[in-house]
């Protein structure tokens, strides 16, 4: 197994470290909670093992790979592709900053990239679940970049002849779907609905309001009944 030289932090739980065999970059997520019993950890814990464990078998030049996990200690790391251009959240802060917009080619090219790395693990029957600029990463050394959707901690695998999923609140407040919120019967639609919030996100530089989304009909028509495959 490679080992590995870290260099620098990014966040509070993620290193880049150098690979001391082939020389190339990785970030490296550590979740410190092996051996501790509290309820948050065993949950961080999971998901972390979750995200490791769909992300090997699942390969797309637009997600984020996973090339190896192992045990540091009381961590268990997931080793990652690191994309130095950091997140669609950085891209949108920084242009709100700088009081600039994104200029359409790119919004495109990025809802582009997204749709296809998210309909691939639909395809896979894979529900990400917590879509957002936090969990949409850039590869590559300058802008605009190559998207990588990441972080499936809290993804969800279909089984067999399942076509709904239901569970208590999974997912970001202003992302997630009416119907999870609701805690309805759900299935992959629902990163649809938080890739339009993305999309809006990303256009106008602003998450749309509940009130808002309500208003424009857009929370009847999800909750609508309509069958798999209408238009």
């Amino acid at each position: 197994m490679q080992e590995y030289d870290e260099e620098f932090a990014i966040g509070s739980n993620v290193v880049v470290a150098k690979g001391r065999m082939d020389h190339q970059r990785y970030a490296i997520k550590k979740c410190d909670s092996l051996f501790k019993h509290s309820r948050e950890m065993n949950l961080k814990l999971a998901y972390t093992i979750q995200e490791a464990r769909i992300f090997l078998h699942v390969k797309h030049p637009n997600l984020v790979r996973v090339f190896d996990f192992f045990t540091d200690g009381p961590c268990f790391c997931v080793v990652l592709e690191y994309c130095s251009l950091g997140t669609l959240r950085h891209q949108v802060d920084h242009a709100m900053k700088h009081q600039l917009q994104l200029s359409e080619p790119t919004l495109w090219r990025w809802m582009t990239e997204i749709l296809l790395g998210v309909s691939f693990l639909h395809k896979m029957r894979i529900v990400h679940r917590d879509l957002k600029p936090e969990n949409v990463f850039l590869a590559g050394s300058q802008l605009p970049g190559t998207i990588k959707v990441g972080d499936l901690g809290s993804a969800r695998i279909m089984k067999g002849g399942e076509t709904a999923l239901k569970t208590n609140f999974v997912g970001t407040e202003g992302y997630a779907a009416p119907e999870i919120h609701q805690s309805q019967p759900y299935d992959e639609r629902v990163d649809l609905w938080s890739l339009g919030i993305v999309c809006i996100e990303l256009a106008c530089l602003k998450r749309p309001s509940e009130r808002s989304l309500s208003s424009s009909g857009f929370l009847e028509k999800t909750f609508s009944p309509y069958p798999r495959g209408a238009g």
